[in-house]
């Protein structure tokens, strides 16, 4: 697909010098707009500002993001999965490892979040609970499904984000939130977490299943979920190795929970050829 600022929109165009990165997919609606790109290790994109409100999704990584507030002798912060930026927001991003990066361009005028609260002016985090959503609508994509299904999945993805941006939690669950994603492959128990984190294990418990709606159990499935089907998607390796590498007994059970929440096989989420036509080499994601 060919290049360009335009076609890049809130993704930001990377530098041209190897390595560099491909822009996949570009599916406008009514609605929204999703841009879909692959990011080479070591590529990177320089200082853009967004135009409109997006969702920003990635798989692999890690990426790491500069803004304009942050001192030069900063690092950088590490981007987590998927983040709400708001019209205006700029910064500047490095890619460590091979990464896919989805973004969800809509206006935050189309979708009111309810009770009088607005979209966030900062850059925001999202849970995992929002991550079926996003393959809903990639798949539809891919799938070159009519435009008014690709629509549905956007608005619903969209839907439920200013749900979740409307209900905030206490900033200490925001705290166990991010240490279960930093620790994904190994979650501690709920009684450790409270210990941890200075709360009981049934107010903690309460507290997340209000705010999430799920347990911390089911949460942390659908981390390990979410990494397995990047794995499927951007990698050559068998099923079952990605099965046990996310913390699935083996390759049946990662089957099951994949037909139940993505409605696909694990063959079916491969999608080399889409690599293959484009002549790019099928990336290793870790």
């Amino acid at each position: 697909m060919a290049g360009g600022a335009d076609n890049w929109g809130t993704l930001g165009e990377p530098l041209t010098d190897a390595p560099s990165g491909r822009l996949l997919r570009l599916a406008r609606t009514r609605i929204a707009t999703l841009r879909h790109a692959f990011y080479e290790a070591g590529a990177v994109v320089p200082r853009h500002r967004h135009s409109c409100a997006s969702l920003v999704y990635g798989v692999g990584g890690p990426c790491y993001e500069t803004r304009p507030q942050l001192t030069a002798d900063s690092p950088g912060v590490v981007k987590r999965r998927q983040t709400f930026h708001p019209p205006g927001y700029e910064h500047s991003v490095g890619f460590g490892a091979p990464c896919h990066v989805l973004a969800f361009e809509f206006d935050c005028a189309d979708f009111p979040i309810g009770g009088g609260l607005a979209w966030p002016d900062r850059s925001t985090v999202l849970p995992a609970i929002l991550y079926n959503p996003v393959w809903r609508a990639l798949l539809r994509v891919s799938d070159d499904q009519p435009g008014a299904a690709v629509e549905e999945a956007l608005a619903a993805l969209v839907t439920n984000a200013a749900r979740f941006l409307a209900r905030p939690g206490p900033e200490w669950l925001r705290d166990v939130i991010e240490h279960i994603h930093g620790n994904w492959q190994n979650i501690q128990s709920v009684n450790w977490l409270a210990r941890r984190f200075g709360k009981s294990p049934q107010y903690l418990c309460r507290a997340f299943k209000a705010h999430l709606g799920v347990t911390i159990g089911q949460y942390s499935l659908l981390l390990r979920l979410d990494h397995a089907r990047g794995l499927l998607w951007g990698t050559g390796r068998s099923i079952s190795e990605i099965a046990a590498e996310t913390g699935f007994a083996d390759q049946s059970h990662l089957t099951r929970t994949l037909a139940r929440h993505s409605a696909r096989t694990p063959g079916q989420m491969r999608w080399k050829a889409s690599y293959v036509k484009l002549g790019i080499r099928v990336p290793d994601i870790n």
